[in-house]
């Protein structure tokens, strides 16, 4: 479906995932590494020692993750 758009894949993303891999308890990335690939615009980031629910435990790791990339999208617009 990324493919096959004519619009998001020139969306500038971040794709942030875990890096512990226990598959079957939420621990692991369900999202392919390759998938940033579909972005012209993508970057991503495997961090160690995560889980998959890291979001919820650091929310403020992940708050500074968005306002890095939104003013780095800013940037990259002027």
């Amino acid at each position: 479906m990324i493919g096959q758009s004519r619009f998001i894949h020139d969306i500038p993303i971040h794709i942030v995932r875990s890096s512990v891999t226990n598959i079957g308890q939420l621990q692991s990335s369900p999202t392919e590494p390759s998938v940033v690939k579909l972005f012209k615009k993508g970057r991503d980031t495997q961090l160690e020692n995560s889980k998959h629910l890291f979001p919820m435990e650091q929310p403020e790791m992940m708050i500074d993750f968005i306002k890095k990339h939104i003013i780095e999208d800013l940037r990259s617009s002027v």
